[in-house]
């Protein structure tokens, strides 16, 4: 059931559950549980961006993010899951995080873009190189005396 509410959303469920599935009217899709598709393409064309820098992320900031284990209160059926929490990351990257409106009436509540951790993992992977071969360098002038 399609409901065209007059909140600037469109709501649906499904066997009479209450919104499993909202449109909002800024671009958001909110989804009660996972969404399945078989392609993850994001939008990354230079020609759509502008005042294109280097990032300011790198190994020292992932180096301040935490990994944790964690179930889900209420969601997924308490699924045990892996993460970040998003207060912390918010302290550390802001950009990654943001807040959303709930489902059903819930309260808004914190979410992280977690593809938007892969180009800062990279510069980090590329910082770590570079001490990597430094230390090769200096290693082979310690063994060559």
């Amino acid at each position: 059931q399609f409901d065209f509410a007059t909140d600037n959303v469109i709501k649906v469920s499904v066997n009479a559950v209450d919104q499993e599935f909202q449109f909002a009217a800024g671009g958001t899709f909110h989804a009660d549980a996972d969404i399945v598709a078989y392609s993850s393409t994001v939008a990354s064309d230079e020609k759509l961006k502008i005042n294109i820098e280097n990032t300011q992320y790198g190994l020292s900031d992932v180096l301040k993010l935490r990994g944790v284990d964690f179930n889900w209160k209420e969601k997924l059926d308490g699924r045990r899951d892996v993460g970040f929490i998003a207060q912390e990351v918010q302290k550390v990257i802001p950009e990654l995080v943001r807040e959303v409106d709930g489902l059903n009436g819930e309260d808004s509540h914190l979410a992280i873009d977690y593809g938007k951790v892969v180009p800062i993992l990279v510069e980090a992977v590329k910082e770590q190189q570079g001490q990597i071969d430094s230390l090769k360098k200096e290693v082979k002038i310690l063994k060559d005396k």
